[in-house]
């Protein structure tokens, strides 16, 4: 947007803004509105990675508006908002709904599983860094200490020379 190279995406943003700030502005705000637009953002700017997260936090995003509508303080709702974000991250007693959960590698940070199962693909790239690797360094430790109890670690017969230590020191 800064140099002004995606007219159709400036467009969409602006419109976006405008029918957040008509949802939510005033006494009469409309709750569920306002929670339909924020759900549905990423597809309204033609941006779809990512979209997932947001449609999974529709449900306490809404709970969260009512909240506000309903007299709660912001710092009552803002602490309802941690303690779900708490829950999603680090996992609580509830049942997960889907026990397999299969994300990228950026994915991983910040949350926790019993076993974890890393695939790789032979012609997995990450850019232009070279060895050692400094920051796809810090990436795979991220993945492979997400597992509490055990890791597994599947390869290809051609891997990227970054994955070449780790794999060394497991053989």
């Amino acid at each position: 947007m800064l140099d002004k190279s995606n007219p159709a995406l400036e467009r969409a943003l602006r419109a976006l803004a405008q029918d957040l700030r008509s949802a939510g502005s005033g006494p009469g705000a409309d709750i569920d509105r306002l929670a339909e637009i924020v759900t549905g953002a990423y597809a309204r700017v033609g941006t779809f990675r990512g979209q997932e997260a947001w449609l999974q936090a529709a449900p306490t995003t809404r709970r969260a508006l009512r909240l506000l509508k309903q007299g709660l303080s912001l710092t009552a709702v803002a602490e309802e908002l941690h303690r779900a974000r708490d829950e999603t991250v680090v996992g609580d007693t509830r049942p997960r709904p889907r026990p397999v959960q299969v994300m990228n590698l950026h994915q991983t940070k910040e949350r926790e599983a019993d076993t974890t199962i890393l695939l790789l693909a032979d012609d997995e790239w990450y850019g232009p860094e070279g060895e050692p690797f400094p920051n796809g360094s810090r990436l795979l430790y991220v993945v492979m200490t997400r597992a509490r109890h055990t890791a597994h670690l599947v390869v290809p017969g051609s891997f990227h020379p970054l994955w070449a230590p780790l794999i060394a020191a497991l053989e």
